[in-house]
């Protein structure tokens, strides 16, 4: 049995095309994260927790579908949900809960007719789940100004079909819009588009294992979407800033802010420096969320009535592009949150001024010039007390304390870990013999070893080093054919692991620690190879 609603939308037909309504300056990224919004919102799990939810983004040679078992939609909130673009903010509140995702305030209707010309909605509610509701508009029938389309238009609802989209479904909803208009990315490039989006609803869904999300390209192959994050530069933590587990570097030792409600909150999120310029992506801003829902992307400076900056970015001299942030303001109540984004409430500006401080340190910090990377590496070795102004004398003077008195060497050295060395005084590594081994390097650069560091969890100003040998290097290689005798062999490679060391260190101080090449040559030459060869790593 078929039952037909008719829809009234009372808008000029031109109005409802890609041409116009579609035209709202969203990119497809942004156009399809919108729809994927919906399957978030409505997602199975948010109701049963012991189910998990499944999302697919299904790519067609001129077609794409987002299809999800969520809750899905009744007739009437179906129908709301087409109205949603041009009706008011009172039809808007009826479709909202505590918990609602959708970051634009647009609804189906402008993402879908961004995309493309038609679009088809199939959902199945989870109170009805013998019955499918269908909604189907084609733009192309508007293109003619007299077109009488606009009062044909229904909400058709059936017994589900057995080729229907969602015929593997209980409950859901599937959106697929059809005669594109943007030129839609790779499946790879989509899956990850979505992630970095949407990444905290999904890792946190993967991590209680109530989660398949996946991307089917026009081949049908599939591409699982994983956990990734925006990489910071120079991978060093200290340019990424975790609001619930400050560093000490960070101007807090604690991130709380009081919400709308008289509560006390913890910040949750984070701000780094971005591995580049991403002006073109716009992969930086802030990303604004509230309970876990995504509420507004790419959150940059905004100005007030009287042209004073009241955004996050509010730092003279810099703009956003180079720096990525994720705030989650749960203090924040949903009547604060319309189609552009949060009110600048009492809360927000709170936290607003509790983060100033910090988003100062990134003022100075750039990647766009050979100087600015130095900038960079100068304000590293300021924050782990490496260098200052001064950092000549200062190192000088770490090498002096470093062959002047051997029981200060030994008293600092007693606190640290096993196989630990000193490298100034303010530097100490830790090697492991388990930690130099063989590998097999880039056979193309011919290196005959390679030092990683990693900075110490559990100590300041120690790292702990590994040291991949390359066994095929020209250097490895020329021992074992003039040194024949395996005891030879031995001790030369012994000393080779040593070197190995001691010159990864180096490159380190010149590359990583902010040392002039004199400095680190004078460092590593009277310092450190004197304590690494007394090490025993064969």
């Amino acid at each position: 049995m078929e039952e037909e609603l008719k829809v009234n939308i009372e808008i000029g037909n031109n109005y409802l095309t890609p041409n116009v309504i579609g035209n709202q300056g969203l990119t497809v990224l942004e156009a399809i994260a919108e729809l994927l919004a919906n399957s978030w919102d409505w997602r199975i799990t948010k109701k049963y927790p012991e189910q998990k939810t499944r999302v697919v983004i299904i790519l067609g040679d001129d077609s794409i579908e987002v299809k999800d078992n969520g809750v899905g939609m009744t007739v009437d909130e179906l129908n709301i949900g087409i109205n949603l673009a041009e009706s008011s903010d009172q039809i808007r509140q009826k479709l909202d809960e505590y918990n609602r995702m959708g970051r634009f305030g647009m609804g189906m209707k402008v993402a879908s007719l961004s995309l493309g010309w038609k679009f088809t909605i199939t959902t199945i509610s989870d109170t009805n789940p013998q019955k499918e509701n269908v909604f189907e508009f084609n733009s192309r029938k508007l293109e003619d100004s007299n077109s009488t389309y606009l009062n044909e238009l229904k909400i058709l609802t059936r017994d589900k079909l057995d080729d229907s989209p969602l015929k593997d479904y209980i409950s859901g909803t599937s959106i697929k819009i059809e005669d594109l208009e943007m030129d839609i990315p790779s499946g790879a490039a989509l899956a990850v588009g979505m992630q970095e989006r949407f990444s905290p609803v999904i890792n946190f869904l993967r991590g209680i294992d109530r989660l398949d999300f996946k991307v089917i390209n026009e081949n049908n192959h599939e591409i699982p979407v994983g956990i990734s994050e925006i990489k910071h530069s120079f991978e060093d933590e200290i340019l990424k800033l975790d609001f619930e587990n400050p560093s000490k570097w960070a101007k807090r030792k604690e991130y709380k802010y009081t919400g709308r409600d008289g509560k006390q909150y913890q910040l949750r999120g984070f701000i780094q420096l971005l591995k580049e310029r991403s002006e073109k992506e716009r992969k930086y801003g802030f990303d604004l969320w509230c309970n876990d829902q995504l509420i507004e992307g790419f959150h940059k400076d905004d100005k007030d009535s009287e042209g004073k900056e009241v955004g996050l970015f509010s730092i003279a001299g810099r703009t956003g592009e180079k720096t990525y942030g994720v705030l989650h303001l749960d203090g924040c109540r949903p009547d604060t949150v319309k189609s552009k984004g949060f009110i600048k409430d009492d809360s927000f500006l709170e936290v607003r001024k509790l983060i100033e401080e910090d988003l100062q340190l990134y003022k100075y910090l750039s990647i766009a010039t050979q100087k600015a990377s130095q900038r960079i590496k100068d304000e590293i070795n300021n924050r782990r007390g490496l260098g200052s102004k001064n950092k000549r004398d200062i190192n000088k003077s770490d090498l002096k304390s470093g062959n002047e008195s051997n029981s200060a060497k030994e008293d600092a050295l007693k606190s640290m870990p096993d196989g630990t060395i000193m490298v100034s005084q303010k530097l100490y590594v830790q090697i492991k013999k388990s930690w130099v081994f063989a590998s097999g390097l880039d056979t193309k650069k011919n290196s005959s070893w390679e030092g990683y560091p990693l900075k110490s969890k559990n100590y300041d100003n120690l790292f702990e080093l590994q040291v991949y040998i390359n066994p095929n290097s020209n250097v490895y290689l020329s021992i074992l054919e003039i040194y024949p005798n395996p005891g030879d062999q031995n001790k030369v490679l012994s000393f080779f692991k040593k070197m190995a060391v001691c010159e990864s260190l180096f490159n380190l101080c010149v590359s990583e620690w902010g040392y002039s090449v004199e400095e680190a040559r004078n460092i590593i030459d009277e310092v450190v190879y004197p304590q690494v060869l007394k090490m025993k790593l064969d």
